[in-house]
């Protein structure tokens, strides 16, 4: 069977005056940007925004640094943007920190949505944007300072939008141009990911669809020469720098490449634990939308969905392209999946208009009510969340009741309005259903998950509060130590730690000069010192809290003799 007329091609170029881009902009606004600032700094969040830090106050923003010297861990894409936020907004806060994850959350919706619409209606296109900005993991990737936002933005525009262009007939030129342009930012962004994803997906889609005449055109060479030119405006005064050693240094700095890319660090046993749980990490971090890839692979699907189906066929060349390097090594993450999150948000979103538009009183009520249930479900878990304080293991969880009956009540409100409106059938009906649920895992990471995670997580401000009150104000401190300080400790400390001094075995060793310092401890132990010193406080380093911090910063003060 065939499926009645799409809208994808009505009004075109006009998609982003639709209501629902409305919808969509309101929807990344609430869910995302609103308490994007009150979870204190964690994993590399702290190491991008000090980095970012140390750029403005050097004025040097060619080189990544950590305590002034050279950091080879990232490219500094990233840091660039940390850096225009926090210049551009005068605050150095958490929110500012990870206000280009939200933005860039919020052009990746957007760019689902714009890409979906091209060959979907907005039904189809509403939910691909929706299933993108409210999958499970975006609730974490979407909100922090991490790569991960940042990257997929880039990296899922270059492969989408050259793709959007080849498919509307934009010159060839300009649609390599961007594609590449984009994949280069990207490697500015994270590294090497970024080309093998994207060179491999669009040559073996142009391989495969024997497009020979794109592929060996004058366009793409064009193109390919553009990426390389945002590539070595970097690049070059990089290796002036700091030498071309450097250069390879910091593509290759990173620890996962070293973890991932030596096959001798593999164990069967690991490697075959990863073939196992991987997919099924990516499933869970992708849901509730994740299960509809089953419909897009159906034989109906395939052959109800004609000319459009090529669509179809170039993001899951996307997918394969990317999904051995993150599956196979036993290193790899679910957060390397991100740059391909918003294929899979189209594939969702063209699940659903399928579903919609092959049986609306049948299969699209069936998946309505199971949206229906799955959203009472949350409903019933926040409404139940204040009587888990009674358990010592669950009380992190514990909502106060002037928090979890009006969200229950919402919750529930949602999942009945779904209910009736499977009843009534069409498209509005399925909007209804999709916005509905949509909401509902908005309320539930945003509410709930959000204050489990506040209430479980370190207050790095307080303890950096009480630790300044005990120094002379304005006080530098020196780290001892070769390698760098934590930069959570660095960040909250507000001051440059620019000196790294050895530790020191032997009195002489540190200078009489130096009267206060710091330095990193793990364990129950801290390593002697050749000197009378006093504990003046300590940072701890953990995520969560703990009775006594496992990681933490000692700031010390030398006693004088006598």
């Amino acid at each position: 069977m065939s499926l009645p007329p799409t809208q994808a091609d009505s009004r075109p170029g006009r998609w982003f005056f639709e209501p629902e881009v409305a919808f969509l902009i309101l929807f990344v606004a609430l869910a995302h940007f609103i308490r994007a600032g009150e979870l204190p700094l964690r994993g590399e969040e702290s190491t991008r925004g000090q980095m970012a830090f140390e750029m403005v106050q050097r004025n040097d923003y060619l080189v990544p640094r950590a305590q002034g010297e050279p950091f080879w861990i990232r490219p500094p894409f990233q840091m660039w943007a940390i850096a225009a936020s926090c210049v551009a907004l005068g605050d150095w806060s958490e929110w500012t920190i990870r206000l280009h994850s939200l933005l860039a959350t919020l052009g990746t919706t957007l760019l689902v949505y714009g890409y979906a619409r091209a060959f979907m209606g907005r039904v189809g296109a509403l939910a691909a944007g929706l299933a993108f900005a409210s999958s499970a993991d975006w609730f974490q990737m979407g909100r922090q300072a991490e790569t991960e936002a940042l990257f997929t933005l880039l990296l899922g525009g270059a492969l989408l939008l050259w793709h959007w262009g080849m498919e509307r007939g934009w010159p060839g030129w300009a649609c390599f141009a961007i594609g590449y342009s984009l994949m280069a930012m990207a490697t500015l962004t994270k590294g090497l990911q970024a080309p093998v994803y994207f060179v491999g997906a669009t040559w073996l889609y142009m391989i495969f669809n024997r497009d020979w005449k794109s592929l060996f055109s004058w366009g793409h060479l064009v193109g390919a020469a553009a990426g390389g030119a945002v590539l070595a405006a970097w690049v070059v005064p990089y290796a002036g720098a700091v030498g071309w050693g450097g250069v390879l240094q910091v593509w290759t700095g990173d620890p996962a490449y070293h973890v991932n890319g030596r096959i001798s660090n593999w164990k069967a046993a690991e490697v075959g634990r990863h073939l196992l749980t991987l997919p099924a990490e990516i499933i869970a971090g992708g849901l509730p939308w994740s299960p509809l890839l089953l419909t897009v692979v159906s034989r109906d699907f395939r052959s109800s969905w004609g000319p459009r189906l090529g669509r179809i066929g170039y993001l899951w060349t996307c997918i394969a392209v990317a999904l051995p390097s993150i599956w196979i090594p036993p290193g790899g993450l679910p957060r390397y999946f991100a740059p391909l999150m918003p294929c899979v948000a189209v594939l969702a979103g063209a699940g659903i208009e399928w579903i919609a538009a092959r049986s609306p009183a049948t299969g699209a009520r069936r998946l309505q009510v199971v949206f229906a249930f799955f959203i009472a479900g949350l409903g019933l878990l926040m409404g139940l969340s204040p009587w888990l304080g009674a358990f010592q293991r669950l009380e992190a969880f514990a909502e106060p009741v002037s928090v979890a009956l009006p969200w229950t009540v919402v919750l529930m409100a949602l999942a009945v309005a779904t209910a009736i409106s499977s009843r009534q059938g069409g498209t509005r009906a399925m909007r209804v259903a999709v916005a509905a649920m949509a909401t509902a895992m908005a309320i539930h990471f945003s509410v709930f998950v959000m204050d489990f995670r506040v209430r479980r997580s370190e207050k790095p401000a307080l303890a950096m509060q009480r630790i300044k009150e005990a120094l002379p104000q304005g006080q530098k401190l020196v780290s001892l130590g070769t390698y760098y300080l934590a930069p959570l400790f660095a960040y909250y400390y507000g001051l440059p730690i620019t000196t790294r001094v050895p530790w020191p075995v032997k009195v002489g060793d540190l200078s009489p000069e130096i009267e206060y310092f710091c330095f990193e401890a793990h364990g129950p132990d801290i390593r002697p010192l050749p000197f009378a010193w006093k504990e003046i406080g300590k940072f701890p380093l953990d995520r969560y809290k703990r009775e006594v911090p496992f990681s933490r910063v000692i700031v010390g003060r030398r006693e004088k003799p006598g």
